[in-house]
């Protein structure tokens, strides 16, 4: 019995080792998608430990300074809409504010963050996969800190298609990428992180009609980037 164990627990280990060597072959980042998770305590503290954070300030300055970029008084769709984070910037433009998050407690902490500004948002909650909005109805989507982390590829695909479908002229999507080496393409079930290359991710926004305008970095080091595309809808 004994040495049935020990054979068990051989095994076991040898299966550990050979699947971390796979991984570090294919060079992937496994990890299980962050999910729908912000709730309660988790969205009420939300803001006051993300203010904390270098990429936190520098994603507001570069979407500041990209919507400095277009014209006033456009229709804006900002999914997920989280805290309303960028709410003072697109209120600067006298943008048509939408929001849609799936998290009711999220757009609760909003409230409380966004102030009066809170009430020229019109929003929802709903699906990011299946927005309930008229094709083309916006003149811009932004989407950060969602696509390549909190939902899987299969999702993160059919975000991107319906955020094409959706907006008539631009859009802003935040995306973590592979620095090095070729792509090491995610499970539908597994998170983009930083498996995809920027020549990649540009295929994949071809793919859903978009043409890449700029990327600007938000953080970067030996594994990989996060940067926010600048992308113009081109069909």
């Amino acid at each position: 019995m004994m040495k049935k164990d020990a054979y068990r627990t051989k095994a076991k280990t040898l299966l550990r080792k050979s699947k971390r060597k796979i991984l570090r072959k294919l060079k992937m980042e496994k990890r299980e998608p962050e999910g729908d998770k912000y709730y309660g305590d988790k969205a009420k503290h939300y803001v006051r430990k993300r203010k904390k954070q270098k990429k936190w300030h520098r994603e507001n300055e570069i979407v500041r300074d990209l919507l400095g970029q277009l014209p006033d008084n456009l229709r804006v769709l900002d999914v997920p809409f989280g805290t309303g984070r960028f709410l003072p910037f697109y209120l600067e433009k006298d943008f048509q504010v939408y929001g849609l998050d799936a998290s009711e407690d999220m757009l609760s902490a909003a409230e409380e963050e966004c102030g009066e500004g809170f009430k020229k948002a019109n929003l929802q909650i709903g699906d990011a996969s299946h927005l309930p909005y008229e094709d083309q109805y916006f003149d811009i989507v932004v989407c950060a800190r969602f696509l390549t982390s909190i939902v899987g590829f299969g999702q993160a695909k059919k975000v991107l298609e319906e955020i094409s479908r959706v907006t008539s002229r631009y859009a802003l999507v935040e995306c973590k990428l592979k620095k090095n080496g070729k792509t090491a393409w995610p499970g539908d079930e597994d998170p983009i992180g930083r498996n995809i290359t920027y020549e990649d991710m540009t295929d994949i926004f071809k793919s859903f009609g978009f043409s890449v305008q700029s990327s600007s970095a938000v953080k970067s080091n030996k594994r990989g980037d996060l940067l926010i595309f600048f992308l113009k809808k081109v069909n």
